[in-house]
């Protein structure tokens, strides 16, 4: 939340979406006037992703980082602190930022979330790092059919 209300704070101009329920405990301060919080939802599609153009995750540990492989699906940019799960999700495709180093964030959105060769890039890259990780989901749930099945 810090690091996100830092950014906001830093970015004016610049409108974010927060979405409260993750895991862990959550405080949330009062909200800046280009701030918007909403509650889980089982549209992330419709309600976040449509209206997102960067995904901040500046998590200390993420065993994975599903949130971060859906928002690659939908070809948003991952700006991510380095946990190993999220080194794993994203590959070549997340921008890495130490969650403590505020202005690092603030640059990466603003190489990010304006139009522009690098944000095509990012999202292109996004796109394509979806693909590998359904090919090799794809993969790896084929090879284990095989195997149970080999079993019987």
């Amino acid at each position: 939340m810090d690091t996100w209300r830092g950014a906001a704070a830093q970015l004016r101009s610049t409108p974010f979406l927060g979405v409260t329920g993750g895991h862990g405990k959550q405080i949330l301060r009062p909200v800046l006037r280009n701030m918007r919080v909403i509650g889980q939802t089982s549209d992330m599609r419709g309600n976040v992703w449509a209206q997102s153009r960067v995904l901040m995750v500046p998590s200390v540990y993420e065993s994975y980082g599903m949130v971060a492989v859906e928002a690659l699906a939908s070809g948003i940019p991952v700006i991510a602190h380095p946990t190993p799960g999220l080194r794993e999700a994203l590959g070549d495709a997340g921008t890495f930022v130490d969650r403590a180093d505020g202005h690092a964030w603030v640059a990466a959105i603003k190489e990010l979330y304006p139009d522009g060769e690098r944000r095509d890039a990012a999202v292109a890259s996004s796109f394509a790092r979806s693909a590998f990780l359904a090919d090799q989901m794809n993969t790896e749930i084929k090879q284990w059919v095989e195997a149970v099945q080999a079993l019987l």
